[in-house]
């Protein structure tokens, strides 16, 4: 895996010093608190009185003798204890330690008291975003000791903007068939011309930090180019909402969540809604200026959690990325333990214009799946010996139709199952020999 040193202008240092003063610290751990809830006055326990962190659904009850107990990653810095027929008290937390808090709560005098409403001037989407930048640091995968997972990637290449003129050349009479394939339906017609397919284990440690990819079994099919073999590898771009920076293509692009966000984005809250069986909200965000290297798009953020559930983002119009015409990503996110977040599903698409007069490109989709997840498992330190990040160990049987059937964590749609018998048809073509020169 190549590196790609980052280069930090002085707009992004004043980022990443903004960033230090919202998160505070670079690693997340378990806030512990316990302790009891009493009557202030008379010095009885108190049952069934509500304690929770405040700005939070992390919470709980105290027992019949008034005792409580709050064990979460998702601390804020003060809890709160309310109760029928009780002034409500709040006291402040230490974040990342066991502590022992008792809460007295004064019973209510009954009064009226003057209401006023007064009109919100702050973006209730800030309020959102705050949280989330609060709690990356918990919800960012790198916390974790150790975690393994089996990973499942699909490349596909399509040539797209294909013209009239050019599907009716007589070079490719003898292969008319192929397009019989061609899809029209998107904004440039496109014709599947080669896909990929690979399974792989993932393993990381963080102390000291190393990664490892195991490569069990590969499979491709499609037309053999060189300029597709160069561009293979932009198709393994690295998205992790959770970092300040975004390399993509040699640039460095602000997350959305980055913790200066607001400098470089403007966010708006449009809706709550369940997705999956996580109640989410709605954020939709957009570069404050053209020509920046932010991303255009929207987010769903789980609730108590505040980690990201879903994210598509894509870049504005008015990005230059020399050959890179558009892209778009788009993501899922899945609790896989309790309060550990991992990306379980990313799908990205590319148009690739790589040729001089820009007639025709490329679509690069590629489509990632993880499951399996193992979490804070010790693993052998001699999977990390070595200077090589990835390591191909085939299965014997991964060149058979039943071990991709049974191995992929999706089955191929009809379409991408139609690129294999589409290349087995030209293979088989008497014009087969001639090389294809796109």
């Amino acid at each position: 895996m190549r590196m790609v040193p980052i280069r930090l202008t002085g707009l992004h240092l004043c980022v990443v010093l903004i960033g230090s003063l919202l998160v505070g610290h670079a690693s997340a751990q378990t806030t512990r608190v316990t302790g009891t809830t009493i009557d202030a006055r008379t010095k009885e326990p108190l049952p069934f009185v509500t304690v929770g962190f405040v700005n939070s659904r992390v919470g709980t009850t105290s027992d019949a003798e008034g005792r409580f107990a709050l064990d979460t990653y998702y601390a804020t810095d003060s809890i709160r204890a309310s109760s029928l027929g009780f002034e409500a008290v709040t006291k402040v937390v230490r974040k990342d330690r066991d502590q022992r808090i008792d809460l007295a709560l004064e019973p209510i005098v009954a009064s009226f008291q003057e209401v006023v409403i007064r009109r919100q001037d702050r973006n209730p989407a800030f309020e959102i975003l705050d949280r989330v930048v609060a709690n990356k640091p918990t919800n960012n995968r790198e916390k974790l000791s150790t975690y393994s997972f089996d990973a499942y990637n699909k490349i596909e290449f399509d040539i797209n903007n294909l013209s009239r003129k050019f599907v009716n050349n007589k070079l490719w009479k003898p292969f008319r068939f192929v397009f019989d394939n061609m899809d029209s339906t998107d904004v440039k017609p496109y014709l599947p011309i080669f896909i990929s397919e690979s399974l792989s284990e993932i393993h990381y440690r963080q102390q000291p930090r190393s990664k490892r990819e195991v490569i069990r079994g590969t499979r491709q099919s499609g037309i053999q180019n060189q300029s597709i073999s160069q561009l293979l590898g932009d198709m393994y771009q690295n998205v992790n909402v959770y970092d300040n920076f975004l390399v993509l293509f040699g640039k460095n692009f602000i997350s959305p969540i980055a913790d200066g966000g607001r400098m470089f984005y403007d966010y708006y809250l449009t809706d709550s809604t369940w997705v999956g069986s996580n109640w989410c909200y709605h954020l939709e965000f957009h570069p404050k200026r053209k020509n920046e290297l932010a991303f255009d798009g929207e987010m769903w953020i789980a609730d108590t959690a505040y980690a990201v559930k879903r994210i598509q983002a894509g870049f504005p119009e008015a990005i230059n990325l020399n050959f890179v015409q558009g892209f778009w990503v788009d993501q899922e996110y899945e609790a896989v333990q309790p309060e550990v977040w991992m990306l379980v599903r990313d799908h990205l698409v590319v148009d690739l214009g790589v040729f001089r007069r820009k007639l025709q490109g490329f679509y690069g989709r590629r489509t990632a799946l993880y499951k399996e997840f193992n979490i804070n498992t010790p693993i052998d330190s001699a999977m990390f010996e070595g200077a090589e990040v990835v390591r191909i160990e085939r299965d014997s049987a991964s060149t058979t139709d039943d071990y991709w059937d049974f191995g992929r964590h999706e089955p191929l749609n009809q379409q991408e199952a139609n690129i294999y018998e589409m290349i087995d048809s030209v293979q088989k073509c008497p014009g087969s020999a001639r090389s294809w020169t796109l």
